[in-house]
């Protein structure tokens, strides 16, 4: 697919005679400090953001811990090779689950470092490109460049929750989904624009790509091209001949994308049923719990359904021809609606990043569209980039009076890692005093993202012991007496990094005492010592 879309690129070139120059260079330096002086804010916004992405992101955080096992594990000699607990993540599921692809970018990325902190480089030049995606989208659809165009994408894009919870982490596909939908937008726009066949490629490539990264991503990636497809038969999308004009011949033609792109999602339905569905009801495991749903929203999704409304409206009463926005927004909400069936619905939720970028597109288009147009001619262009900029602020600030809101998502997720580290970092510096008094170390953990694989293994201790929470038995698992049942003595240790329950997982915690603790009014990040 990607030598078929070089190939096209190259016709194309040669046929629009777009090609540089013998000897043109593109003056890289040049550009990027002409774009630092046109948008100061929005580039120093982006690096703080990066840098505090980098900052923040350690391997103690839950999945990362058990990955870490896997990228270690005697793979460092070999880099190429794959990664245990990825494959097993994504591609061995029995649950009625179906994301083949999730997490393998970060699989990729191991194989050419192991250092976290470069993942979260390559994170925050994801995000970077999504804001800037943003931008092109709603100047190839609006023909226009409104005033603080790119500053206002950077405010709604990075101050939101759901954007916290995806990118201060690394656990979750969202990231590389929202990328790979923007693109696809940007991509399907220049299509139905110039009708090239390189456009078509990539539009059908990134599709393909996107659908098996999520369950319920071909939402996201075909559903706009049925609702193309839908107003464009009606007569509503320009460019797009009505149904009343077709042959069967012309309509292949007219609606190729279209129909590849509903091949596509009949090309999922039958992965999902070979490689999911059957063997999900033959193993009868089911990854959703029975649990009271919520659908939770904010402003954001209140707008999302008026400007659908006032769109929808405009095309029925033909005031308007439909847009690829429109599609985008009504799988959007269908989407919203997808992920409400199955775990309940938060728009400060991780999940619902791909529905955000959506209504970030919007109030960009209503912006650049409508209100532009309007006061550009009543005040100055830097005005009006300030009076835009200003609204972006507003609604921000009314984000940060909810319950969930972007700081509380940026402080939960680094205290919780900051927790795991000092107490992991605290451990070892008292065993290793202990140790070096002679101290016989009995070190005990319970059920938890870590075990002598995932960290605790460094730790300096005689004997690393596993307690079983559901028997109540304890079996050393390294050193001496590997293998053997053991029975807890006093001066023994117990290590508690993540269970914010310990106690339901440790039932005689009575005969134990606290020796540290990271904060007082929380059970994880804990120390126990046996009296």
């Amino acid at each position: 697919m990607l030598i078929h879309i070089r190939a096209a690129q190259r016709r194309e070139s040669i046929h629009t005679n777009t090609t540089l120059n013998p000897g043109q260079k593109t003056d890289w330096i040049s550009d990027a400090m002409d774009l630092f002086r046109r948008q100061p804010v929005s580039i120093l916004l982006m690096a703080g953001f990066s840098i505090a992405m980098v900052y923040l992101t350690t391997w103690f955080y839950n999945e990362i811990v058990v990955w870490y096992e896997s990228v270690l594990d005697d793979n460092l000699l070999n880099n190429f090779s794959l990664r245990h607990y990825f494959i097993k993540e994504t591609m061995r599921r029995n649950d009625f689950r179906f994301f083949p692809l999730a997490h393998q970018d970060l699989h990729l990325l191991s194989w050419f470092t192991p250092y976290v902190k470069v993942w979260a480089i390559v994170s925050a030049a994801e995000l970077i490109t999504i804001v800037a995606l943003c931008c092109r989208f709603i100047s190839n659809l609006t023909q226009k460049t409104a005033p603080s165009l790119l500053l206002m994408a950077t405010l709604l894009i990075l101050f939101q929750p759901s954007t916290a919870t995806a990118f201060f982490q690394l656990i979750y596909s969202e990231r590389i989904l929202t990328l790979l939908l923007i693109s696809y937008a940007v991509s399907y726009l220049a299509y139905l624009e110039k009708k090239q066949e390189s456009t078509f490629l990539i539009t059908l490539f990134l599709a393909t790509l996107g659908i098996f990264f999520k369950d319920i991503a071909p939402i996201l990636f075909i559903l706009p091209a049925i609702f193309v497809l839908i107003l464009g038969l009606a007569g509503r999308i320009e460019g797009k001949p009505a149904y009343r004009e077709l042959t069967l011949k012309k309509f292949t033609s007219q609606y190729k994308l279209e129909l590849w792109l509903t091949g596509v999602g009949v090309i999922f339905i039958g992965c999902f049923i070979i490689l999911s569905l059957i063997p999900s009801l033959y193993e009868g495991q089911d990854a959703f719990r029975t649990h009271e749903k919520t659908f939770e929203f904010g402003a954001r999704y209140i707008g999302l359904l008026v400007f659908s409304s006032i769109r929808l409206w405009s095309i029925i009463r033909k005031q308007q021809h439909g847009t690829l926005l429109d599609a985008l927004n009504f799988s959007a909400l269908f989407y919203s609606i997808a992920v409400y069936a199955f775990t309940g619905f938060r728009d400060a939720s991780y999940l619902a990043l791909p529905v955000q970028i959506v209504v970030v597109l919007d109030i960009l288009y209503a912006w650049t569209a409508w209100v532009t147009p309007y006061l550009s001619t009543r005040v100055k262009e830097k005005t009006l980039g300030l009076l835009g900029s200003s609204a972006c602020v507003l609604l921000i600030g009314s984000d940060q009076l909810r319950k969930e809101n972007f700081f509380t998502a940026v402080h939960d997720i680094s205290q919780k890692q900051v927790i795991w580290q000092r107490t992991y970092n605290s451990t070892r510096r008292r065993l290793k005093a202990a140790r070096s008094n002679g101290e016989n170390i009995n070190l005990i953990f319970t059920d938890s993202w870590f075990n002598r694989k995932r960290h605790l293994g460094r730790l300096p201790y005689h004997r690393l012991i596993f307690l079983n929470p559901s028997k109540q038995s304890y079996v050393v698992l390294d050193g001496e007496g590997s293998g053997e049942k053991y029975k807890p003595q006093t001066g023994d240790y117990l290590i508690n990094i993540d269970r914010e329950n310990i106690h339901e997982y440790v039932h005689d915690l009575d005969k134990y005492e606290k020796i540290y603790s990271v904060k007082k009014n929380i059970q994880s990040g804990s120390l126990y010592r046996r009296k």
